[in-house]
């Protein structure tokens, strides 16, 4: 356990409001689950969950690895299946865009009259970017969020607005990429 203020991935500023925070170390990551406050119906806990694949240090890890498989849909249908039994939660065949790039969503009915989301994100710098010893690691996002009489664009706003804090120091892990050159018409008058 860990006290809000050691999140490495927190919910937009307004909430929903952080309860606890649960760390675990593996050879190659650092998962942390944020435990979001609820007030649905709908069995299961609101939670962000985020794993950073990278350089751990001597005596900061435990014995177990994390899986570093790649993004499947299947994988991802059994995950809503697990978290949201016998609900009718639908994958949206969609990509949306956030700060740190793509992610996706599945959304629908809960308990009552709670509208449930379930989001997902492998924030990866491309391919080409990862030559040598530059721009290693991974951070895979997960969400879990029902909230009564909420449409999934209110829900969306998770997904849309979090902010990632936690990094590893090592130069090499950067799984954001290199960033692009700014425009070379700014400034200029016209544009």
């Amino acid at each position: 356990m860990a006290s809000p203020s050691e999140a490495l991935i927190f919910p937009p500023p307004g909430g929903p409001e952080i309860v606890a925070v649960v760390n675990r170390t593996y050879s190659n990551a650092i998962a942390q689950q944020v435990i979001l406050r609820s007030e649905a119906a709908t069995p299961g806990q609101n939670y962000l969950k985020a794993e950073f694949f990278g350089p751990q240090q001597a005596g900061d890890t435990g014995g177990d690895t994390l899986s570093f498989s790649g993004f499947r849909a299947a994988s991802v249908a059994r995950e809503i299946r697990a978290e949201f039994p016998g609900q009718n939660i639908a994958m949206t065949a969609n990509y949306f865009q956030n700060a740190y790039g793509a992610f996706s969503y599945a959304a629908g009915q809960g308990r009552g009259d709670d509208t449930c989301l379930y989001g997902w994100q492998e924030i990866r710098s491309k391919q080409d970017m990862r030559q040598g010893l530059r721009n290693l690691g991974k951070i895979n996002i997960r969400a879990r969020l029902c909230q009564p009489s909420a449409t999934v664009q209110d829900l969306l706003s998770l997904m849309y607005n979090f902010t990632i804090t936690g990094n590893y120091t090592n130069p090499t892990w950067n799984p954001y990429g290199t960033p692009q050159a700014p425009d070379a018409g700014i400034g200029r008058s016209g544009n």
